[in-house]
């Protein structure tokens, strides 16, 4: 099964199903990705769960952590944010322990409103950290950790999680997923082939 590889260096893999298009994307896949980051799991979550899943299932990955909102500064259980429910439904269907909560972060501005990459780096930059009274029940050292999120643009996010856990378990091994990459210079037809290959009709 063919993903968008994002070649994310350091990552065991690192891939999106889908482009995410802001406001030209004929398919409608974009409406519905950006209707899922916002707590509209529905069949169009499951179904990219099932595919997520049916990539990383020979991969033999113990935990799932997901990307913190722009809003949370430690992980609310029951947020309808798309990440949370992402988390949940992969870590259900690979059977992974689900440990979001290892992770703080300070509130940070929301990383959609800025197109500058250097600005999304410095948006992000040391947002990131461990959640002290947990970590310590934890050893993430040779093991399989995947990272979840809905929308990825510059792997600014997925970074900065991956400095954090290898700073404190530099022996973890990093698998990242996501539903969509951005990417506004492909053009409206970018997703098609992907639509065809998975058999998914956009209504």
């Amino acid at each position: 099964m063919k993903m968008l590889n994002l070649n994310y260096q350091n990552f065991e893999k690192s891939f999106a199903l889908f482009y995410y298009l802001k406001n030209t994307d004929l398919t409608h896949v974009s409406n519905r990705i950006l209707s899922l980051k916002e707590g509209d799991f529905g069949e169009f979550g499951d179904y990219c769960t099932d595919l997520i899943s049916a990539n990383l299932k020979d991969e033999n990955i113990t935990f799932c952590i997901r990307a913190l909102s722009s809003k949370e500064s430690t992980v609310l259980p029951q947020s309808d944010i798309g990440s949370q429910k992402l988390g949940l439904s992969l870590s259900n269907k690979l059977g992974l322990g689900y440990i979001p909560h290892i992770l703080k972060k300070k509130i940070t501005k929301p990383m959609h409103t800025i197109s500058d990459k250097s600005e999304r780096l410095s948006n992000i930059s040391g947002s990131y950290s461990l959640n002290e009274n947990i970590i310590g029940d934890i050893d993430l050292n040779n093991t399989k950790v995947l990272i979840v999120d809905d929308i990825s643009t510059t792997g600014a996010t997925v970074y900065e999680i991956a400095r954090v856990l290898r700073e404190y378990w530099p022996n973890v091994r990093l698998y990242f997923a996501c539903v969509a990459k951005t990417n506004n210079e492909v053009g409206d037809s970018a997703n098609k082939a992907l639509l065809e290959e998975y058999h998914f009709i956009a209504v």
